[in-house]
């Protein structure tokens, strides 16, 4: 966050050499990093949502819902 520009554009560069179909993003705090991933992709690219779905049922076995709403 505190150099978010200089990391975009690195972030931006990756993507954008490596040209992945699907990424997974491990975490995020305001969408920041998915947002410079997604203008990235290719037209039938995806950040792979199931994962976000993995997340969700993680927290709920861990009965910690009501401290990570997801």
């Amino acid at each position: 966050m505190n150099a978010a520009e200089e990391k975009g554009d690195i972030l931006d560069e990756i993507v954008r050499e490596l040209q992945p179909t699907t990424c997974l993003e491990l975490a995020t705090y305001c969408g920041y990093s998915a947002v410079h991933i997604a203008r990235q992709l290719s037209p039938s690219a995806r950040l792979n949502p199931d994962f976000a779905a993995v997340a969700r049922e993680v927290v709920k076995m861990a009965g910690l819902q009501d401290k990570v709403p997801c």
